[in-house]
């Protein structure tokens, strides 16, 4: 599996992402700073860190001077591009990965209208990367993803039932997203 692995100052790593996705730098600093307050949805074997700065105050801040190390599955950046676009309902980083010949087969065919990029998401939030189909029941029908557009959200509500979540889960073991385990578990694979 392709990585991205870089230790170097923001603005050169920045310009680096644009150029390894082919996306704008805009979009570039939406992914970095992304991944810097998200950090939950790495895998086990993905980390950014910052070594440079020394500022405990900027956790979560992209500091455009501070010196970073980064060791991510480019798949991962083209997911979390993916779900940026479709936070922002824009698409450009999904259309610029394409025209520059990346192989966004697997990503595009997540769906967030279906909720396929919803449980995604949830997937790799959770620390073990395991869910079934009452992970969402935590949330008592509250929607957790609001700024993704869904068939099953209803304003701040989430309609969907177990069966729903059960369906989208075998859907995203098909696109090879994840792993059927034991009792109904589904674990995160990229």
């Amino acid at each position: 599996m392709d990585k991205y692995v870089k230790t170097d100052y923001a603005p050169r790593i920045l310009k680096d992402i644009s150029d390894t996705l082919g996306i704008q730098q805009l979009d570039a600093v939406e992914i970095f700073h992304y991944i810097l307050n998200n950090r939950d949805l790495l895998a086990e074997d993905e980390r950014i860190s910052e070594i440079g700065s020394g500022n405990e105050e900027s956790k979560g801040l992209l500091v455009a001077n501070g010196l970073y190390h980064i060791n991510i599955k480019i798949v991962t950046l083209q997911i979390i591009a993916k779900i940026l676009d479709s936070s922002f309902a824009r698409g450009f980083a999904s259309k610029a990965m394409d025209i520059a010949g990346f192989n966004t087969q697997i990503i595009t065919k997540v769906s967030s209208e279906n909720g396929e990029l919803c449980i995604l998401k949830e997937l790799m939030r959770n620390k073990e990367k395991i869910g079934n189909k009452t992970m969402l029941e935590r949330n008592k029908k509250e929607c957790v993803n609001n700024d993704i557009e869904c068939k099953f959200r209803k304003e701040y509500k989430c309609l969907s039932t177990p069966n729903d979540v059960h369906d989208i889960l075998q859907k995203l073991q098909n696109m090879g997203l994840c792993k059927e385990l034991t009792n109904g578990q589904y674990k995160y694979t990229l």
